[in-house]
Parts: structure tokens; C-alpha cells; sequence
């Protein structure tokens, strides 16, 4: 199971359900620059509720929203994609391949090309990249694999590269929780200090686990020869061009290396605390941090007992 909660104050809440298609040879699939509020995404193409005759307004916003979605750039369509939720990410396909988000502080942000008065060089942000992983694959690790290859192609950009400085940086990160029926990932991603490609990372969470994001990385040590770990070679690239990290300090460590400590850190470390105490209280976990990064919490625990769909609604209501 994965969940996760949208708080924003002005995100526009609807769920939208995106048929199975068939493509024809040579088709294109628009990506779109990323937007929170009403309305999020406009589109023919991918099912009612964000048909531009779905739209709710007044003729100028109507004139405004137009029948399409602000689009960064264009990548080859395959001949089929499979049926999907989403609402401001994807939620889960017709395989039950499923993804949770949560946005993260981090070193580098992006800005989006093709937007006027900024000037930007990438092109996807995390919301397209999750619907475009369950279009496009049926289990976690090829998911996580074609997210990461389209940052890096494409370019990774905030979604709020408008602000500019801290407040740009404290949204710079994301973090999907990505499961299937078999397995469970956690997976980071940032742009990096070009602003033209991305840094990722992702790690298993074993199968009697939890694990939760609280809008701070949670991926610490990156093990290079374990199959529980996914990243980009930008991980260990960028690190070492901007002295961040050296090959003599052993495991890179993604957390402090690529993210941002919050001003009030237990705005993160105290929820991150509560979910593992609720999931394993024999662990009796101290809720104190020791530092910003809540480094004395583990990624992940053995749950005491298996959890149900109303325990994890629960532990969201906490």
C-alpha cells in the first residue's frame, strides 16, 4: 500500500480517469508545464475531467484556460497506454502500479523552458513524469527506471520555480513512494546544477516494512553494488564537481548531501517519528531528533503486525 496527503491551500482536488488508448505510428504525447490550481490540466486526450467542456468559469477565465494546457516540449507517444487515476499525480493504473508524493527541500532547482519571463532549459516536473510511468509500465522498478530517464533527458524543474531563492529551493525536491503487488520503492529526485538534466535515487523498502516521507529526503546511504538501490550516475557526478561529496568519504549519503534541512525541522522529523512508532511501537523510538535530518530514525521498520487499508488512514489522522 502507499498514500499520501495533498495540503495545499488552492490545488485543484479533482480525479480524473484516463482511459486505455491505442496510439497511431508517429503520435506525440504533450508534456505540460506544471500548475496546482484550477484548472490543473487541460485536455482532450486524456478522459472528462479535464475536457476543456469540463471547465467551470466565467467567459474571461474560460478565454484564458483556453482547450489546452501551457506545454514544455513533446516526446514519442507508444502505441498503447494503459488506464490510470490521477489527480494532481498519478494515483495508480490498471496494473496496480500505484505512487505517493511528497515535495522536498533541496540543493538545486530547475526552472521550466518555454515559460515566459523566466528562462528555463527543463521540461518535465514530477506530476508529469508519474502519469507518464503509469501510462507507460506495469511494476515499480520499470517505473522508477523511466522517471528517472526522462528527468534526465527532459530536465527537472521545481514546481515553484516562480518564487525564486529559499522558497524555490524548499519545493526543489520530490519524493514518490512507487509500489506494485510485489514490491515497494522510495524514490528522490532534483534537478541538478545545470538546470538541464536531474539527480535520482531510489531504494526498496523490504516487504514487511514501512517507510514514510515527510517532506524532507529520506534516502541516506547510496549502496552501488546492492539491488535494493537505483540512482543516476549524476549522483555521484554532480556531488564531486561541486565539492559536495568525495570518493575517499565512502557511501554518498543523498539525504544530506542533496537536501536542505527545514527551518522548524521537526516539521518533518516528528512525523516521520510518529508514523514508525505507530507501525512498530515495540521499537519504543525516542521522538526526539538527534539532528535536522532525524538521522536516529531508520528508513524503514518492521511493522509488529500487518497493517490494514484503515491503519495507514489512521496513522494519516494521527
Amino acid at each position: 500500500m502507499t498514500a499520501h496527503t495533498a495540503d495545499c491551500a488552492n490545488c485543484d482536488f479533482r480525479i480524473n480517469k484516463v482511459p486505455s488508448r491505442d496510439w497511431p505510428e508517429g503520435s506525440k504525447r504533450p508534456i505540460y508545464r506544471y500548475k496546482n490550481d484550477y484548472p490543473a490540466t487541460v485536455s482532450t486526450d486524456r478522459g472528462d475531467t479535464w475536457h476543456p467542456n469540463n471547465l467551470e468559469g466565467n467567459k474571461l477565465q474560460l478565454d484564458v484556460w483556453g482547450n489546452e494546457s501551457a506545454i514544455t516540449t513533446y516526446i514519442d507517444q507508444v502505441p498503447h497506454t494503459y488506464a490510470l487515476f490521477e489527480a494532481g499525480y498519478g494515483i495508480m493504473n490498471e496494473h496496480q502500479l500505484a505512487i505517493g508524493e511528497s515535495t522536498c527541500a533541496a540543493r538545486f532547482y530547475g526552472i521550466p523552458a518555454n515559460t515566459e519571463g523566466f528562462e528555463g532549459y527543463a521540461h518535465i516536473e514530477v506530476n508529469e513524469m508519474s502519469r507518464l510511468a503509469l501510462e507507460r509500465t506495469t511494476n515499480a522498478r520499470d517505473a522508477i527506471k523511466l522517471m528517472g530517464k526522462l528527468a534526465e533527458e527532459l530536465g527537472y524543474y521545481t514546481a515553484d520555480w516562480a518564487s525564486g531563492g529559499d522558497n524555490s529551493l524548499g519545493e526543489a525536491g520530490e519524493a514518490l513512494t512507487v509500489i506494485d503487488p510485489n514490491e515497494a520503492w522510495v524514490f528522490h529526485v532534483l534537478g541538478d546544477d545545470t538546470g538541464k538534466s536531474a539527480i535520482w535515487v531510489a531504494q526498496k523498502v523490504p516487504s514487511d516494512h514501512v517507510s514514510v516521507v515527510a517532506n524532507q529526503f529520506t534516502i541516506r546511504h547510496v549502496k552501488t553494488d546492492s539491488d535494493d538501490f537505483m540512482y543516476s550516475k549524476s549522483v555521484h557526478e554532480v556531488a564531486l564537481r561541486n565539492n559536495l561529496w568525495k570518493e575517499e568519504d565512502g557511501e554518498l549519503n543523498f539525504q544530506e548531501t542533496y537536501g536542505l534541512p527545514r527551518a522548524h525541522s521537526q516539521y518533518a522529523t516528528r512525523r516521520v517519528w510518529r508514523v514508525l512508532s505507530l507501525a512498530a511501537p515495540s521499537l519504543n523510538l525516542d521522538p526526539q531528533s538527534k539532528d535536522t535530518w532525524g538521522s536516529n530514525f531508520p528508513f524503514s521498520v518492521k511493522v509488529d503486525k500487518k497493517l490494514s487499508p484503515q491503519d495507514v488512514m489512521n496513522m494519516h489522522r494521527d
